[in-house]
């Protein structure tokens, strides 16, 4: 028999998200219930932090939270099947397993003294900064933007950004941010390239940004979080979706024009074609993308722009691909000096494979002769065609990460009651 003057008050303690990295936000809510059957009055949570996190705030639904170190809220009287709660933001500074258990007391005897006390367990993760030079945020009012420059990449497919706000994280880019490393001379720490990438806030939110790279194993590793500082936002952001998904992001279609169907694969490299392109990975160049089958022309001026100068040398300049030099054109205009406005030109296909439909060539300035040149015909051409001509119009819908990057990391939450 329960007596009627006795309430029932239980506690439930939940935790997001789990697992953190080190530094990352953790939310814990803790829902208090008065299952009755009478009246609670003088309700109360006790929570001891544990030492390995910050206090961030508290936010009751009802009464007042005080303490810095051990949490006490004061909800007063709750009626019979009336639920309120206490979201407590920390912040977790060391790495390990963080144990947190709140209990409730209430002035009535309880019946149910085994739901007075509630525990969640979190998993904290190291967080590593191996591959990063900087990683920043900076806030100008709404408007933020995340910087970060890699001292080197290798074998870095693309990166994810996510905003965490009172514990929640939300992924903000759409599609894989292409890791286009532009200078890759390997453990050079002036090499890199610094990716920008905008985000906007609402009015008064307070966010912290994490970055994620991943492989083309389909491994992730996380940076961060950091938090934004005040400043201005004035660079223009220069990220963009990992090439060869076509302009819309999801599909790959043949550029208009072309009605022979070309080989889109890749032979397997030779062991020489694989030490030659570890070489030119380790030198500074220029990565270049052909996501559609064509004749192409970079200017020196473009390149520069791009991160890299190739000099003043024309017959410097060579291009590769898998290893293997491909054959150019190099206008310098006669004058035999590779000026801003001068351009190489070459024929470029693309590459279409589960991952990728762009093919990755390797621009350079070696210290001897470049590669091979394109023998240019003095003889004039043709009359053009007139009228229509048919051709093959293949249009692939892609779904690309799914298969082989999209590994989704499963975590176990705990949370049980006391």
């Amino acid at each position: 028999m329960v007596a009627r003057t006795s309430a029932d008050v239980g506690i439930v303690k939940t935790d997001s998200p789990d697992p953190v990295g080190v530094g990352q936000f953790i939310t814990y809510r803790l829902t208090v219930t008065n299952n009755g059957p009478a009246v609670a009055t003088n309700v109360t949570i006790n929570d001891p932090l544990p030492a390995s996190v910050g206090l961030i705030s508290t936010s009751p639904s009802i009464g007042s939270c005080s303490g810095t170190t051990t949490i006490i809220c004061s909800l007063g009287t709750l009626e019979v099947g009336n639920s309120q709660f206490v979201d407590v933001i920390v912040q977790a500074n060391a790495t390990g397993t963080v144990t947190n258990t709140a209990t409730v007391t209430r002035t009535e005897v309880d019946s149910v003294p085994a739901n007075d006390s509630s525990t969640a367990t979190t998993t904290v993760l190291a967080v590593t900064l191996v591959r990063l030079r900087d990683f920043s945020v900076t806030q100008d009012k709404r408007n933020v933007q995340i910087a970060w420059q890699t001292s080197y990449e290798f074998d870095n497919l693309g990166f994810n950004l996510y905003r965490v706000v009172g514990g929640q994280q939300t992924k903000i880019n759409k599609n894989l941010i292409a890791g286009t490393a532009l200078r890759s001379k390997k453990h050079d720490n002036e090499a890199g390239h610094v990716y920008r990438f905008n985000d906007k806030l609402d009015a008064g939110t307070f966010a912290q940004y994490l970055l994620e790279d991943v492989d083309t194993g389909g491994h992730h590793t996380m940076h961060g979080p950091v938090l934004p500082v005040t400043g201005s936002v004035s660079s223009p952001a220069n990220t963009s979706p990992l090439s060869g998904l076509g302009a819309g992001g999801y599909v790959f279609t043949p550029p208009d024009g072309f009605g022979a169907a070309h080989a889109r694969a890749q032979d397997p490299a030779t062991p020489a074609q694989y030490k030659q392109q570890l070489v030119l990975a380790a030198d500074n160049g220029l990565k270049i993308y052909v996501a559609q089958e064509g004749w192409y022309r970079l200017t020196r001026s473009a390149m520069t722009a791009a991160g890299y100068d190739p000099g003043t040398d024309p017959r410097a300049i060579s291009l590769s691909m898998l290893g293997t030099d491909q054959s150019i054109t190099v206008d310098d205009g006669g004058d035999g000096k590779f000026d801003p406005n001068d351009a190489i030109e070459f024929y470029g296909y693309p590459l279409d494979t589960i991952s990728t439909g762009a093919r990755t060539y390797w621009l350079r300035a070696s210290k001897g002769n470049g590669g091979g040149r394109v023998v240019v015909s003095k003889v004039k051409g043709g009359d053009p065609i007139a009228g229509s001509v048919p051709f093959t119009f293949e249009r692939i819908e892609r779904s690309i990460f799914d298969l082989c990057l999209d590994h989704r990391r499963r975590f176990l939450r705990h949370a049980h009651h006391q």
